[in-house]
Formats: C-alpha cells, structure tokens, sequence
C-alpha cells in the first residue's frame, strides 16, 4: 500500500510530469499528423516515464526525508555531491520532480574539471499545499518517514 510520500510523488508524476509531456507532445503536432501516431506517441511517453519515475521513486523518498530533518534545525539546503552515486542519484530526482516545477530551487557549484555540488532548497508550503490537495499531511508523512 502507498503511504504519504508515494502519493505525492505519484501526484507529482503524474500531474507535472507526465502533463506537461503529454502537452508537448500535442503542441508539436502538425495538422497533417495522423491520430494514431500522436496516440502512440503519448502511450511511448507514458511508458518511458513511468519507468523513469519507478526508477527513482526511492532517491526522491531519501532526498525529501533528508531535506526535511535538515530543515527541522532551520533552512539548510540539502548538499549532494555528483561523485556519489547515491547522492547524483538524489540530486536528479529531486532536480526532475521538485526544482523543474518550482517546488524546490537549487545551485549548482563546480568542485572540479567534471564534478559538481549540488544545493537544493524545498519548497516546504508548496509541497505541503499539494499533500492537502491529495489528503497527504506532508508534516506527519515525513516525520513518521524519518
């Protein structure tokens, strides 16, 4: 069964994600386009997506369980290092299902030739309005994920 965090997560593939693809996708289509091939590119899409978002459903459980007993001891940014598989892989959901719709920010810092420090910041009341628009208490999920 899905608790707090998995129905938010769903949420936001769902209705940012896989939304916005799907837009695109008839946005780029030209008149001429049959409906079949537009169809089928849509079930492509969906497909892909929710792969990619099976994919890193745990990284983004562990960043926004992170990020949240951070910000208990005040607004800290969550530091992810790129060299860290675990990490690079936190940084890349956090940055594809929170920072690309506004729910989180974040910056980028070079440490080296090819290496990279990530910061990123949620955007807590944001999150929380979505979990109360799901009947998700994001406070009670994340403490109780922790």
């Amino acid at each position: 069964m899905a608790d707090g965090l998995d129905k938010l997560y769903d949420h936001i593939v769902r209705q940012f994600v896989m939304k916005d693809e799907l837009i695109d996708v008839d946005l780029a289509a030209s008149a001429s386009e049959e409906g079949r091939a537009i169809e089928s590119e849509k079930h492509q899409i969906v497909a892909r997506e929710t792969d990619h978002a099976r994919q890193m459903r745990e990284s983004f459980r562990a960043g926004l369980s992170t990020a949240w007993e951070l910000q208990k001891n005040g607004p800290t940014e969550l530091r992810l290092c790129d060299q860290d598989p675990v990490e690079n892989s936190i940084a890349d959901a956090l940055i594809r299902y929170l920072v690309s719709y506004g729910l989180a920010s974040s910056r980028t810092e070079q440490t080296g030739a090819a290496s990279y420090r990530y910061y990123i910041s949620v955007h807590w009341p944001e999150l929380a309005e979505i979990g109360t628009v799901i009947g998700v208490d994001l406070e009670s999920t994340l403490a109780a994920a922790s």
